[in-house]
């Protein structure tokens, strides 16, 4: 509402006031009644605008976090399959693990047995060996010459018969560098 106007009186120098009718009151009110219904329905306007995009907000988040837990859900499942199936796996590969225990503990007991049954023959063959020691060597003497060495010997030495039949003979050990002392010779008869 304006505010009062003064005029002064020409006349008598006093300051004029302006009278307004019952009507100018009315029509000033029902003007500041529609100026604030238009507000108050533009404020209502503004607040449902707020609204609904806080309510869009919202509910484009719950949709994104409901695939969220259904990707999740989801994906917690497949991996639930991944361990059963693992868990089937582990009982199939443990059964098979004891199998090949066993069978390598009965492979053990088959190689100890073999193993015991090569040494009695070794020792079985050793028996017949013979070890000549202190008889000359020849660099580069091979099994072939050796032989004849203890042919020699046996005729010569020990007076054997010639035609003395001999499995093996070979020296043992690796030829000294300096050559001072030959090698013994191990040889077996038939």
């Amino acid at each position: 509402m304006p505010p009062k106007k003064l005029q002064m009186d020409s006349k008598e120098g006093k300051p004029q006031e302006d009278l307004v009718s019952l009507t100018q009151v009315t029509e000033l009110l029902n003007q500041q009644k529609d100026m604030f219904t238009a507000l108050l329905q533009q404020q209502q306007e503004n607040f449902r605008g707020f609204v609904k995009m806080i309510t869009d907000s919202t509910n484009t988040r719950l949709d994104a976090i409901t695939r969220e837990v259904q990707e999740i859900r989801s994906s917690i499942q497949f991996t639930q399959k991944d361990a059963d199936d693992m868990k089937t796996q582990n009982v199939k590969q443990s059964v098979h693990c004891k199998s090949m225990q066993a069978d390598i503990l009965r492979n053990i007991d088959g190689l100890s047995a073999v193993t015991d049954k090569m040494e009695y023959a070794e020792e079985q063959s050793r028996r017949s060996n013979v070890v000549l020691d202190g008889i000359g060597e020849e660099p580069g003497e091979t099994w072939a010459q050796t032989e004849e060495n203890v042919k020699d010997i046996l005729v010569d030495k020990l007076k054997l018969q010639r035609g003395i039949k001999i499995e093996r003979a070979h020296r043992t050990g690796k030829p000294a560098a300096n050559n001072t002392r030959p090698r013994p010779i191990v040889h077996s008869r038939t």
